[in-house]
């Protein structure tokens, strides 16, 4: 998501929020951050300040009220009040880019090419 053959601005899809809660080494609340659940799903964080300034992590999945959870913790613990970038996700499914980010276009894959199980459903020929 976000390359110049998506052609989707990722300014346009980030959000910053300060860290309310720390909750573990990989999960935290940005209360001010109030897009849907799942909005960040496959996204990303950018811490902007603290210890972990600059630093980025994939999102595992962001439920209500702000709560984040990341794949893997940052290097430092997550203080309550950084500051953090969070840059909605991309399941990489048609729906998604056509409905979500009006950008159907440009998806670039085959969703409607049948896969390799579709050939095991056919009988042997002999």
């Amino acid at each position: 998501m976000f390359s110049s053959a998506c052609g989707v601005s990722e300014a346009t899809w980030t959000r910053t929020a300060a860290i309310t809660a720390g909750l573990s080494d990989t999960d935290f609340v940005a209360a001010a951050f109030t897009r849907q659940a799942g909005w960040a799903d496959y996204g990303r964080v950018t811490i902007n300040s603290g210890a972990n300034a600059g630093a980025r992590r994939e999102v595992r999945s962001h439920g209500a009220d702000g709560l984040i959870e990341l794949w893997e913790p940052f290097a430092a613990p997550l203080v309550v009040g950084d500051t953090v970038s969070i840059t909605a996700g991309c399941d990489k499914r048609l729906a998604t880019c056509r409905d979500r980010l009006a950008n159907g276009a440009s998806f670039r894959s085959l969703p409607h090419l049948p896969g390799t199980d579709a050939t095991c459903r056919y009988p042997d020929a002999r």
